[in-house]
């Protein structure tokens, strides 16, 4: 049976930028909300200095991460205008070509992690 899969990216905010990548973002979640049926969640939060972001995306399996970055779009490039991505973590095992999309969308300079073994664990759903 497939397992679900968790990528959380830190972002680090351009200067002034907070309100814009708000707007960007809550477009991007609506969008997606009604699009993506196998994204179980899409949810970002902001550091305490105002000035980090951390976004967190839960997915049903592999290859449906693989197909929600496979139809972001000009999402991140529009992202990108407000913030620079820090790092990225993968809880789950991403396959090769999603791997690929990813370390494509943040740039050689950042760190991508994969904790691929699951020791135990269980996911509700519900509102973010």
């Amino acid at each position: 049976m497939p397992s679900p899969i968790v990528l959380i990216s830190k972002q680090r905010l351009k200067p002034g930028k907070l309100e814009t990548y708000r707007a960007n973002y809550a477009g991007a979640v609506e969008r997606f909300e009604k699009t993506r049926p196998h994204t179980l969640l899409h949810s970002a939060y902001l550091g305490p200095e105002g000035q980090e972001v951390s976004v967190i995306m839960a997915f049903q399996d592999a290859d449906s991460m693989e197909l929600h970055l496979r139809g972001l779009g000009a999402s991140p490039q529009r992202a990108q205008e407000s913030m620079d991505f820090v790092s990225v973590q993968v809880f789950g095992s991403p396959n090769d070509a999603t791997l690929a999309l990813i370390k494509e969308m943040v740039g050689p300079a950042v760190p991508v992690t994969i904790h691929a073994e699951s020791i135990a664990g269980y996911f509700r759903g519900g509102s973010a």
